[in-house]
């Protein structure tokens, strides 16, 4: 595969990636994320200036996902948790309405 080609390839799955997360679409996002590796790993140690270009690019925007992702993942864990507390407040109603 030609370098440019590969850069090119790379973007797009970075592009893929960041609209998956904006998603919300972490399984997709897990799955470009590991469909682009294999081509990363492809990458030769000296790039031309679009390819360190393209490296650079995918380090902010792992940054700025991973960043995403935990804020998700806590939004996450509250509303389970509230979700849990008014499953155990209608457990005790019940329990307290049926004596």
């Amino acid at each position: 595969m030609e370098p440019t080609e590969l850069i090119a390839q790379i973007d797009a799955f970075t592009d893929a990636i960041e609209h998956a997360a904006a998603m919300a679409d972490w399984a997709e996002a897990v799955r470009l994320v590991d469909a682009r590796g294999s081509l990363v790993a492809l990458l030769s140690a000296d790039q031309p200036p679009v390819g360190i270009a393209a490296i650079r690019r995918i380090q902010a925007s792992n940054g700025r996902i991973f960043a995403d992702a935990q804020r998700a993942q806590q939004e996450l864990t509250d509303e389970y948790q509230a979700a849990m507390n008014r499953v155990q407040a209608v457990g005790q109603y019940q329990s307290i309405a049926t004596r």
